[in-house]
């Protein structure tokens, strides 16, 4: 049982441990509650500086200092534990929510492995398998550049993990890295939906192995433009089917007639 005690704290004396990807939707929600309502921030008086350190109740933290930035807010002060307490308090807090990201889960659950945690550890505390913290872990087999480079430009770092998983010629592997940590805005970026497609193939076609490095790149290549592959072929065979309903008049010219 956590002890702790009520006051009310400065908002400009609290300080987040960690960030919520909350939806405008929760949030619209969240403010009307707060309108008429209180909500307890949990926070850590830090034994040296003058500031608390929030562990938990982040968008509420962000409305009330929308509504008055100097704004005293009614929080729960529990004992001050350490950083690695508090890393298990926060990550316990975006597992419960389930509002976080993939890299703000990732962060703590790295800095915690840097304590001395394993991953049986951390997943006992949270109360989940163990392999769903694994998922959040950048496995060391992934070349350090791509990852430096799914930082800077936000990629899937959990398919990026897939293709890690896949036994395929490395130089076709190295390919697919690139892909994914392209920017976001370009088009040749490999998003999960075409990944998604080229593991459909990649599965399920045996003859796909046998292929040499450019023919199987150039496959790839087809797959992830598989819309407009699609496109194509269904436009072709629309066309397929009309020439097959349409009788040709060369007085009236082409009418829809359905052929007995």
């Amino acid at each position: 049982m956590i002890t702790g005690r009520i006051e009310k704290v400065p908002l400009k004396n609290i300080v987040p441990l960690y960030h919520d990807n909350i939806s405008n939707r929760e949030m619209s929600k969240k403010r009307e509650y707060l309108r008429d309502n209180c909500y307890l921030l949990t926070l850590e008086k830090d034994p040296v500086e003058n500031k608390f350190w929030l562990v938990s109740g982040y968008p509420e933290y962000l409305i009330y200092k929308e509504f008055n930035e100097n704004y005293d807010a009614v929080c729960f002060i529990r004992p001050y534990t350490n950083e690695t307490m508090q890393r298990l308090s926060v990550l316990h807090t975006l597992f419960t929510y389930q509002t976080s990201t993939w890299f703000q889960k990732h962060i703590y659950i790295h800095k915690l492995v840097e304590d001395g945690y394993s991953s049986d550890r951390i997943a006992d505390k949270m109360n989940v398998a163990k392999t769903i913290i694994e998922n959040y872990l950048i496995h060391p087999d992934i070349p350090k550049n791509i990852v430096k480079k799914g930082f800077d430009n936000k990629a899937s770092f959990p398919n990026l993990d897939r293709i890690r998983r896949l036994r395929m010629n490395k130089v076709v592997q190295s390919r697919l890295f690139e892909k994914a940590v392209l920017p976001r805005s370009s088009p040749d970026r490999l998003t999960t939906d075409k990944l998604q497609k080229v593991l459909w193939v990649y599965k399920n076609c045996r003859g796909f192995t046998w292929l040499n490095i450019d023919d199987q790149w150039q496959l790839i290549v087809n797959i992830m433009n598989y819309k407009e592959a699609m496109i194509n072929n269904y436009s072709s065979m629309i066309e397929e089917m009309l020439n097959k309903t349409i009788i040709f008049d060369e007085t009236y010219g082409p009418c829809s007639v359905q052929i007995q």
